[in-house]
């Protein structure tokens, strides 16, 4: 079943009559009631390529990378820009992050650099061999870069060997090397002493399916000798989130996965009931969003829901990416661009607001209160939250 089709049965499903227990007349979903005075824009500007990554946010600089074009930070109050970053034959829009001191960036042509976040400017550039398109992990001294042979803008060739490199995020010297017999590798999570890692695997004994083969490993930071790995069909995952005791992640297939820290056997799969981008995990719950336009809170113990919010409006106005986390509320944008607040408790929509933009990634938050979006035709835009 094509991931269309799988959409169109999961939301004829999820709305027919029979499924929600009320007659035809009322099976509609709700509409938005869009409460105009509960963001303020603050400043735009237009970055002239699609972005295609929340926006990331750095002391007092939002920094985006459009497609096709250089790095740019831009002052998180003003929307004026601060610095751009670009090199030789330009940096890939989706594979940057920081540790606050320093911004790291990953070059096409199978290079990475480190910039100074105060002005953009090289404090050193390391030549991999192989491209890097997700952000990287940090954790300590060390920066963790997963990479790939397949991906946007590559010859999409899978050959058995994507690395994760060790690196020390001060100088880019490397710690270590883990060659892999993936052909994708995921960003990478760390708890304690264990570094999981996974993506997309050639399994020649796989036989057609839209999901596709994982290989999930679990390292031992100091030997890099795999304490164990396993392959699933649960496609390329998404997200990797590593607990003291457990490894949670979403799968291509429409499941997120607990996993035994320890052993690598799973402990429990939550069905989704359709595909889902990412999922943040604060504590224990798990929040994410669905194709069938339902957020989630699920909890981490078993998988069982917390509690649902049915998107109001159209059809196909699903959850981008993943929802941030406050200290009492979930925010997310839609794919028709609204932006919602929920009560992190209960998932009561506190208000939401339509923006009028066309996003393909989700939002970021501040922690002094203020919104960042960007959407596909590369309007950058800050809002200050009011309520």
């Amino acid at each position: 079943m094509t991931r269309l089709l799988k959409t169109l049965v999961a939301l004829a499903v999820l709305y027919s009559p029979l499924a929600l227990g009320v007659s035809s007349a009322s099976a509609r979903p709700p509409q938005p009631v869009h409460v105009p005075d509960a963001l303020e824009e603050t400043w735009s500007v237009e970055t002239k390529g699609a972005i295609n990554i929340a926006p990331l946010m750095v002391g007092d600089l939002v920094i985006v990378v459009p497609t096709g074009k250089p790095m740019h930070a831009f002052n998180a109050k003003t929307g004026k820009v601060a610095w751009t970053y670009t090199a030789a034959g330009g940096v890939w829009n989706r594979g940057f992050s920081s540790d606050g001191e320093r911004v790291y960036v990953c070059i096409k042509g199978g290079r990475i650099a480190a910039l100074n976040v105060k002005d953009g400017r090289e404090v050193w550039r390391r030549d991999l061999g192989i491209n890097c398109q997700r952000p990287q992990h940090i954790d300590g001294d060390t920066l963790f870069v997963p990479t790939t042979y397949i991906g946007p803008g590559l010859a999409g060739i899978p050959l058995p060997s994507a690395k994760l490199f060790a690196l020390n995020r001060f100088n880019g010297s490397t710690e270590w090397v883990f060659k892999s017999k993936n052909y994708l590798l995921q960003t990478p999570a760390t708890y304690g002493d264990t570094i999981y890692v996974g993506g997309a695997y050639m399994d020649p004994t796989f036989q057609g399916g839209e999901s596709g083969s994982t290989r999930m490993y679990a390292l031992d930071r100091k030997t890099q000798k795999i304490k164990w790995s396993f392959t699933a069909l649960d496609g390329v995952p998404k997200k990797l989130h590593a607990t003291k005791d457990h490894l949670i992640y979403a799968g291509y297939d429409d499941f997120v996965f607990k996993v035994d820290a320890k052993t690598g056997k799973k402990v429990w799969t939550h069905n989704t009931g359709n595909w889902i981008p990412s999922l943040v995990v604060e504590g224990n719950r798990i929040y994410y969003g669905s194709a069938t336009t339902i957020v989630f809170s699920i909890d981490i113990n078993d998988g069982n829901p917390v509690w649902e919010y049915h998107i109001p409006g159209p059809a196909f106005n699903y959850l981008l990416i993943k929802p941030v986390l406050t200290k009492d509320r979930v925010y997310f944008l839609s794919q028709r661009g609204y932006t919602v607040a929920l009560d992190k408790a209960t998932g009561k929509e506190i208000w939401l607001y339509e923006t009028g933009m066309g996003p393909r990634v989700g939002l970021s938050v501040s922690s002094d209160g203020y919104i960042y979006i960007g959407a596909s035709n590369g309007d950058l835009r800050a809002y200050k939250i009011m309520k």
